[in-house]
C-alpha cells in the first residue's frame, strides 16, 4: 500500500473519530490547536503504519532465519544495495562492532564502498576504528588491496598510524606489503614505529621502494626528523644515493632540517654505496664473496 493510501484512510479514520475537519480560515486558536493535535496523531499513525507495513514485507523476504539484506542484489534496488553499503561504510567508520558484525551476518558485500570514503575498511583505518578493521579483514571475500580516492590502502593507513598488531593481522590475511606508488613502508616510516617498519622489512617490503615523486623511505625517514629510522634502514641496506623528483636526497633533507651530523653521515655512507656498487643510473656487478 502507498504512503498516501495510507495518509487518506488513516486521515479519514480519525476524521471520523473525532468528528471533526480541517478548521475553516476563521477557526479560532482553540480549533487550530485541536486540528494541529489532529495532524500529529495522523502523521504517528502514517509513520506506525508505514513501519508495519515495511516490517511485513521484509518478514516476507526472509528465509531460513537470515534478513533480506542476504539476498540484496536479487531483492532490492541498485540504489537500496548502495544505500545499504554506504550504511556499513559509516557503521566501520564510527568503530560500530556491533552493526559491521550484523550487516556481514546478513550478506551483506564486505566491499561495500562509499564516493566520499572508499572501501569500508579503508574508511574504517582511515577513522582509526581498528576493531571494524579486524572484523572486516578476516570477513569471506574483503579484498585488502582496495583504495579510497588517495589511493591507500587499510594496510597503509594502520602503518601510517603506526598500528603494529592491526598492520599484522591485514598482513596475515593477505594484504600486500609492496605495491606502485607510495607503500606501507613509506607510511609506516611516517609514523616513527621501529618495530613495525622491521616488521614490514621482515616480510620483504622493497626498502627502496619509491612514490610516485621518486621519494623513498629513507628519504621519508629523513625528510621526518627520524634519524633511528635512517639508520634501521642504512643497516638493512637501503641505498642512500637515489634523488627526488625535488632534486633533493635523504642527506639533503637531513640538512634541511638542521641536522648536520646525520647528513654527513649520510654522505659518507652515499659515497661508500656508490664506490661498491655504483648508482641507479650505472650499476656495478660484484660478484658473492
Amino acid at each position: 500500500m502507498s504512503l498516501i493510501k495510507i495518509w487518506r484512510r488513516t486521515r479519514r479514520a480519525i476524521t471520523r473519530r473525532s468528528g471533526a475537519g480541517i478548521p475553516p480560515a476563521g477557526a479560532g486558536s482553540e480549533d487550530r490547536a485541536a486540528a494541529r493535535s489532529e495532524d500529529e496523531a495522523a502523521s504517528a499513525a502514517i509513520k506506525g503504519t508505514a513501519r508495519r507495513a515495511a516490517s511485513r514485507a521484509a518478514s516476507r523476504t526472509l528465509a531460513a532465519g537470515t534478513i533480506a539484506a542476504a539476498a540484496v542484489p536479487a531483492i532490492v534496488s541498485p540504489v537500496m544495495a548502495a544505500d545499504a553499503g554506504s550504511a556499513l561504510v559509516l557503521s566501520a567508520r564510527a568503530n560500530q562492532v556491533s552493526a559491521v558484525r550484523n550487516a556481514l551476518r546478513a550478506g551483506l558485500d564486505p566491499n561495500s564502498a562509499s564516493p566520499e570514503y572508499g572501501p569500508a575498511i579503508v574508511a574504517a583505518a582511515f577513522n582509526q576504528a581498528w576493531e571494524a578493521v579486524g572484523i572486516l579483514a578476516k570477513a569471506r571475500g574483503i579484498d585488502l588491496e582496495r583504495t579510497n580516492a588517495r589511493d591507500e590502502t587499510a594496510l597503509m593507513l594502520a602503518a601510517l598510524h603506526g598500528q603494529f598488531d592491526t598492520a599484522k593481522l591485514l598482513v596475515e590475511a593477505g594484504a600486500e606489503v609492496n605495491r606502485a606508488g607510495w607503500t606501507p613502508l613509506h607510511y609506516a616510516v611516517v609514523s616513527g614505529n621501529v618495530d613495525l617498519v622491521r616488521y614490514l622489512l621482515e616480510q620483504s617490503a622493497y626498502i627502496d621502494a619509491q612514490s610516485p615523486n621518486a621519494t623513498t623511505p629513507l628519504m621519508m625517514a629523513a625528510r621526518q626528523k627520524l634519524p633511528s629510522l635512517a639508520e634501521l634502514l642504512i643497516e638493512e641496506g637501503a641505498d642512500p644515493t637515489p634523488r627526488n623528483q625535488s632534486g633533493l636526497s635523504a642527506a639533503d633533507y637531513f640538512e634541511r632540517n638542521g641536522d648536520t651530523e646525520h647528513a654527513k653521515w649520510l654522505r659518507e655512507r652515499a659515497r661508500a654505496f656508490e664506490e661498491r656498487y655504483g648508482t641507479e643510473a650505472a650499476p656495478k656487478f660484484t660478484s658473492p664473496r
